[in-house]
């Protein structure tokens, strides 16, 4: 069993690791959008490569100029942009706050600490860039994302 002070400083700690990791993630389709802003069309792939990297996929589809189709897959990840960390870490300060000041008041009043709901994925998990590059010029012709 954890002793009472080790609970009353391993408990907050636990909490902002826990809220810091949280405040970072950003959707695949949040990433996705954000990545293909660094796009424009008439890029050559040297430049779509330069600003995105390798492609996840390279493709070809016939027709009667064969198209090349670069994609560029995401699905949830971590943003370590500083400004959110700060951010995260500014709210766990106020998460712990508040959920001191309601135990206590659950402790004062005799009654039961609250029920907060749980959170769920909005559906947003995963998104992709399709660059297509035209085929006489081999510049980016249009940036699609999915």
């Amino acid at each position: 069993m954890i002793q009472a002070p080790v609970r009353r400083v391993l408990c907050p700690l636990l909490s902002i690791c826990l809220i810091v990791s949280a405040v970072g993630c950003r959707s695949g389709a949040e990433r996705a959008e954000e990545k293909a802003g660094r796009l424009k069309v008439g890029m050559t792939r040297a430049e779509v490569e330069g600003a995105l990297g390798a492609p996840d996929d390279r493709s070809y589809r016939a027709g009667i100029n064969s198209l090349e189709v670069w994609t560029y897959s995401y699905s949830v990840g971590f943003d370590p942009r500083p400004d959110k960390v700060i951010f995260g870490l500014i709210l766990a300060g106020v998460v712990i706050v508040v959920i001191a000041g309601l135990a206590y008041i659950a402790c004062k009043g005799g009654g039961s600490f609250p029920n907060f709901p749980g959170g769920a994925s909005n559906g947003n998990d995963r998104a992709a860039i399709e660059v297509t590059f035209d085929p006489e010029s081999g510049k980016v012709a249009r940036v699609v994302i999915r």
